[in-house]
């Protein structure tokens, strides 16, 4: 296990791509707008920024901050009624206005994208390789013969075991992390300059996670394309990428380097992210920590800072006039009025050595203790000898809870769940976690006798 970041990995990166005129992707000034009854929404709101060949860009940011509107305008994929002003270049050629005959041209075959939701971004009534031919037969004119053996060496390369069996299957047949890496595959088919995946990691389990994670930075190396990553999860920035844009009410309010925004952020936003993520090592807070308030109505565009509401460090000044997102450091932007120290926390470690060191310390150090030795942990756990109960009888009681199903076509079963007991205390909350297909999902459905249970039960 790393303990820190590559020194400085990104600078030399972000200072390539400060230079619109050597960028592969230019922005300026980019803005969404929708058209409602309740009045114009801003999605984006001045978006500025460059990519460079090979960089890998994360964008993060609360749900609603403009992360995924700014990808889809890269596109021309923004709901009807959206209204792009401002700057989009791609190799010099501009994208905002362009027909739909020149955005064609480029989708897939150049700017391609990983949409969050695989089963929804895959056609149910089409095979695997239907879709994933589509792209190379119509960008570059290749036979089905050549089709298919370039789709086989896409399967084969995301880790998909047999490939010629995937190929001929429906997305229903396969599971959540494959139908994520066939998405990955038909965005490669082409091998674009710019991938975008907007959350294509949200719905895995931890250990799927790592692997389409890994598979990034492998594709990233060996086909030198540019990523742009939008995710909510900061632990993912600080492992996979160069940079990272944070976006905050449609607005850029920070960037810089990934090891310098982490162990050096500049915007009260940025460091309120920070906060929110809780180290499992040591006692656990009363209270989670996060960003008190809530982000602004898109609808409403502030004419000052749009955090300010929000601020613990806000003054006279910001809620009446915009902060430009101005050089703090070289490579290192932000939009804040406010030059005080922000409070930050554990200085002398990045957030990657946060979440990869202490959250698997924690992790293993809590597991690995005596039961009797985590009753005063929280208060909540009371499995020790002599430990009093929190109350005489508990509110949910499981015992050798078993599940199994038919395999159709096949003579035999499938063993979804296998022999779990448990209890819950009433007030208390038990978490559930394991890979997909260890049966959490089966063990709630059968308390909820929405499946039957072979033995046992509640």
């Amino acid at each position: 296990m790393s303990a820190a970041l590559p020194a400085r990995r990104s600078e030399d990166r972000t200072e390539r791509a400060a230079d619109g005129a050597t960028a592969l992707l230019a922005i300026r000034d980019l803005r969404v707008t929708y058209r409602t009854e309740a009045g114009a929404l801003h999605a984006v709101d001045g978006v500025n920024v460059d990519l460079a060949p090979g960089e890998f860009l994360g964008v993060v940011g609360e749900s609603g901050s403009g992360k995924t509107q700014l990808l889809l305008a890269m596109l021309g994929l923004n709901a009807p009624g959206a209204r792009i002003d401002g700057s989009i270049r791609y190799r010099g050629q501009e994208l905002v206005g362009a027909g739909e005959r020149v955005l064609r041209c480029l989708r897939g075959a150049r700017i391609a994208m990983i949409f969050q939701d695989p089963i929804t971004a895959l056609n149910p009534y089409l095979t695997i390789g239907t879709q994933l031919t589509e792209g190379v037969r119509y960008h570059q004119g290749a036979s089905r013969a050549a089709a298919r053996r370039r789709a086989l060496e896409l399967l084969d390369a995301v880790h998909i075991p047999e490939p010629e069996r995937r190929f001929a299957q429906h997305p229903h047949e396969l599971s959540g992390g494959m139908r994520q890496r066939i998405v990955i595959a038909m965005a490669l088919i082409c091998e674009p300059d710019i991938l975008l995946a907007d959350e294509p990691t949200t719905a895995l389990d931890v250990t799927v996670q790592a692997q389409i994670l890994a598979l990034l930075r492998e594709l990233r190396t060996r086909t030198r394309a540019a990523i742009v990553l939008v995710t909510h999860d900061l632990g993912v920035i600080a492992e996979v990428a160069d940079r990272v844009l944070v976006m905050y009410a449609g607005r850029v309010v920070e960037q810089a380097g990934v090891q310098r925004l982490f162990e050096d952020a500049r915007h009260p936003y940025t460091e309120g992210l920070r906060r929110s993520i809780v180290p499992l090592a040591g006692p656990l807070p009363a209270r989670l920590p996060s960003i008190g308030g809530n982000p602004p109505n898109p609808a409403e565009l502030l004419p000052g800072c749009a955090f300010a509401p929000r601020c613990a460090y806000a003054f006279e000044r910001c809620p009446t006039a915009p902060p430009p997102l101005a050089l703090v450091a070289p490579g290192h932007l932000r939009a804040c009025y406010y030059d005080g120290p922000l409070g930050r926390i554990r200085r002398t470690l990045t957030l990657y050595d946060m979440i990869r060191l202490d959250h698997f310390r924690g992790f293993v150090a809590y597991w690995t203790v005596p039961v009797t030795a985590r009753t005063a942990r929280g208060g909540r756990w009371r499995r020790g000898p002599g430990a009093a109960p929190l109350l005489a009888a508990p509110a949910l009681e499981v015992s050798d809870l078993s599940v199994r199903f038919a395999v159709p076509g096949a003579k035999r079963w499938l063993q979804a769940v296998d022999g779990v007991s448990f209890s819950v205390e009433r007030g208390e909350t038990l978490g559930v976690v394991g890979e997909s297909g260890s049966g959490k999902s089966t063990i709630a459905r059968a308390l909820l006798r929405l499946v039957s249970a072979t033995a046992g039960g509640a």
